[in-house]
């Protein structure tokens, strides 16, 4: 059911606003692409540590395991919910497991993508809300 997906094809989305429980978060930008099943995303983040930007590529329907410089683990599944997209991840660092289920849903004009994610770990967990306009 990536019909939804499909209209997005390659876009840059710019944030409208974002809620997060730290204020470290200047800037959100991701870049979408996606072919058949195959979803590259591309983020660009400004912080209080300067830009930093990263790829994650994903299988829609497969799991999708990654390391990253840090060395920690992840496994994500990416799978529809209704017009939902969901990530699911596990995260294996050096002496802790952490869970993240992310939710985007994008509009029906197809101009807005929100992004809803929950986290789990040894420090309790937090929720953050991202909405994104297409560019």
């Amino acid at each position: 059911m990536d019909v939804n997906l499909k209209r997005w094809a390659t876009i840059l989305l710019r944030p409208a606003w974002y809620t997060t429980k730290s204020s470290w978060l200047k800037s959100y930008v991701n870049k979408i692409e996606q072919q058949d099943a195959n979803l590259k995303v591309t983020t660009t983040m400004v912080s209080d540590r300067g830009e930093r930007t990263f790829d994650r590529t994903f299988v829609i329907g497969k799991e999708n395991n990654n390391k990253d410089q840090d060395g920690d683990e992840y496994t994500t599944n990416v799978k529809w919910d209704g017009n939902a997209l969901v990530f699911e991840t596990v995260e294996k660092e050096h002496d802790a497991t952490l869970t993240t289920k992310e939710t985007w849903n994008l509009s029906d004009d197809g101009k807005t993508l929100t992004k809803t994610v929950h986290r789990s770990g040894p420090r309790g967990d937090s929720d953050q809300k991202y909405v994104l306009e297409k560019q």
